[in-house]
């Protein structure tokens, strides 16, 4: 099995994959641009910025981006947990190069105004389908990290869908999706391909990290009234950190 191959570019964007020698290849380009990086003010942003993927960037039109998408048979999608933004793409490794210079604009919306009109729609079905312990989950976090940036809920709420405006986007990305927080990595695909595309023809705006704002454990309770039959209840605990790494592995 090959191992895992990583580089730091001099703009700060980390690149790495991992070569098992599949038929598939699969290509994710995340940012430190999850929920916990939400100001107040800007609650469910993430969410509209997830569901944002796929229309017009700066460069190309979106509907075009998704036909070459089907063209070459890949599969996209995009994600946000709380600490990522994540634009992930499956495609035949023969296309993967065509497939790398597709996820670098997918993952880089412009947010025109009447674009984010149609988005609108996506947010109202998200929240529609949301399972009982998506719901839970949600609640755990405002629980455990009262007023923190961990508490960020994951979806807008239903009063916020459509007051995110285009501007406050465009803000966000301009400091979130930067070299310095992303991260470009490939498996089935090799690594100098990878390489090649992120230092020639991949345009981010190129800025340092920002520090990440600690979110104090609290805990606490929650309580989520609904119409459901069944009850859902939880109890969790606070968790080891991940920086202590002797207490992580034990």
């Amino acid at each position: 099995m090959s191992n895992v191959e990583m580089s730091r570019l001099p703009n700060g964007l980390s690149v790495a994959s991992l070569d098992v020698g599949g038929a598939v290849s699969q290509l994710v380009i995340a940012f430190r641009a999850g929920a916990r990086y939400e100001e107040p003010k800007e609650a469910g942003l993430v969410h509209h910025l997830r569901n944002a993927v796929g229309v017009d960037s700066k460069k190309y039109l979106g509907t075009q981006m998704l036909w070459q998408c089907g063209s070459v048979g890949a599969n996209l999608s995009s994600a946000v947990s709380r600490d990522l933004f994540v634009v992930q793409m499956s495609v035949v490794r023969d296309h993967a190069a065509i497939a790398l210079s597709l996820l670098g604009e997918l993952a880089q919306s412009a947010f025109k105004p009447w674009d984010m009109e149609e988005v609108y729609g996506t947010l109202r079905i998200d929240r529609a389908y949301l399972q009982p312990y998506d719901i839970l989950i949600e609640k755990l976090h405002s629980a455990a990290f009262r007023n923190g940036p961990l508490g960020n809920q994951l979806y807008a709420k239903s009063s916020k869908i459509g007051k995110i405006t285009s501007n406050q986007l465009t803000d966000f990305a301009a400091s979130r999706l930067v070299s310095g927080n992303g991260v470009l990595v490939g498996v089935n695909v090799d690594h100098s391909q990878v390489l090649t595309y992120a230092s020639t023809q991949l345009t981010i705006p190129e800025l340092a990290s920002k520090a990440t704002v600690t979110s104090r454990y609290r805990g606490g309770e929650v309580r989520h009234n609904a119409t459901m039959r069944m009850a859902h209840v939880a109890i969790v605990g606070e968790g080891a950190s991940l920086q202590d790494h002797k207490v992580a592995v034990t």
